[in-house]
């Protein structure tokens, strides 16, 4: 409703030759916008986005950081360029300041985010919850055991080991994960045929 009012401001402006050029082009659309009905394409086309209020917030960067703080202390506008500046040159011992806080803020959110997927939350809020999941392939299996059985690796780290472990695992042992992808698979794409064939499908695209 607001952006409709702006709009249609701006068109009864528009019409007036010395206030359309002070206008010029509004906000990149241009002052094709002020003189048609695309101004409504445009505003219907703003739509909000919205968000799982239980999906884990990521963290600020260092970067978020300083300048939340560089702002505190200078306005005006060339604040944010000045800000720039100022932290490409800062020495990075000076900037651990603000890049340690982000450290251990994004383990936390990497563990909270990692167990929010886990839950399926991420999964049925993207998607309709009576689809068929796609099976873990035969890698993901095989990194789960592997975090198991080193539960006290940090995320990151056990990840990377994981994956140079699936490396230079041989193939007979990859032999349990790839099989149980196959079953998994199978039972899968049988699940999503039957899934397609009910009208689920539409009906949740519908909503």
């Amino acid at each position: 409703m607001i952006l409709r009012r702006f709009f249609g401001a701006a068109c009864q402006l528009s019409a007036h030759p010395s206030i359309a050029r002070s206008l010029g082009p509004t906000n990149g659309i241009g002052n094709s916008c002020l003189q048609c009905g695309t101004s409504r394409r445009f505003a219907s086309a703003l739509k909000p986005v919205i968000r799982d209020p239980d999906r884990p917030v990521r963290p600020a960067t260092p970067w978020i950081h300083f300048l939340q703080e560089y702002r505190k202390q200078h306005t005006g506008n060339g604040a944010m360029s000045a800000a720039s500046k100022e932290w490409k040159a800062m020495p990075d011992i000076q900037k651990n300041k603000f890049v340690d806080p982000y450290i251990a803020d994004k383990e936390i959110y990497d563990e909270k985010m990692k167990a929010y997927v886990e839950s399926g939350k991420k999964d049925a809020w993207k998607r309709d919850p009576d689809r068929p999941k796609v099976p873990a392939s035969s890698f993901i299996r095989f990194a789960a055991d592997f975090r198991n059985k080193n539960s006290s690796l940090k995320l990151t780290e056990a990840s990377k080991l994981a994956a140079e472990s699936w490396r230079d695992l041989k193939p007979e042992e990859k032999h349990r994960y790839k099989a149980e992808y196959s079953a998994d698979k199978e039972k899968y794409e049988k699940e999503l045929q039957a899934y397609k064939a009910s009208g689920k499908e539409e009906a949740w695209k519908a909503k």
